[in-house]
């Protein structure tokens, strides 16, 4: 995590899976969101913080956008990071899912008093539907104080230059040798 985040988490504290800080939370977004990973962690400089992580594999982001809620409107302007001209194009597909789960974090951040904190969309590096909306989402973003993405094969190649324990490269092989699946 510390490669990752150039430095930023000193240790990581508890990792969940499938986890909300408060589905349907009205404080929050009042929807079920949650990230996929949660990691808890403290910082360098001893601050609490957190990442929310929402990962992609397969998925190519089309489909049938949530109802809008006005209370995402009213978190993206706490926030303050994202472009007013844009907001229109967050609310619908393939960006609505994107901007949910980093409301979801820039509102756990300023309620839960993190002084830290930021989401992370995953994915790997050859999923052009995914690299693509991460692009067009960091159009509509004044700043990326509180997103980031990640690709598996960034996160694979940190781990590796951590550790050399055979569980890493059997990963590689089931969920990074593409060259297997047959076109």
């Amino acid at each position: 995590m510390k490669n990752l985040t150039n430095g930023l988490v000193g240790s990581v504290t508890d990792i969940d899976f499938e986890w909300s800080p408060g589905r349907g939370d009205p404080r929050l977004t009042g929807d079920r969101s949650a990230f996929d990973v949660y990691v808890s962690f403290s910082s360098a400089g001893n601050k609490k913080g957190f990442i929310g992580i929402e990962v992609k594999y397969h998925e190519n982001l089309i489909g049938a956008a949530s109802p809008h809620k006005d209370r995402y409107d009213q978190i993206a302007d706490q926030m303050g990071c994202f472009k007013e001209s844009n907001r229109e194009d967050l609310k619908v597909q393939p960006l609505q899912q994107v901007w949910r789960d980093h409301l979801l974090a820039g509102i756990h951040r300023i309620a839960d008093g993190f002084e830290e904190g930021f989401f992370v969309f995953l994915y790997p590096e050859k999923n052009t539907y995914c690299s693509s909306a991460v692009a067009d989402y960091k159009r509509c973003l004044t700043n990326t104080d509180t997103f980031a993405s990640w690709t598996i094969e960034s996160v694979v190649s940190a781990i590796k230059r951590c550790t050399d324990d055979p569980w890493i490269d059997r990963f590689i092989d089931r969920y990074l040798a593409f060259e297997k699946v047959a076109t």
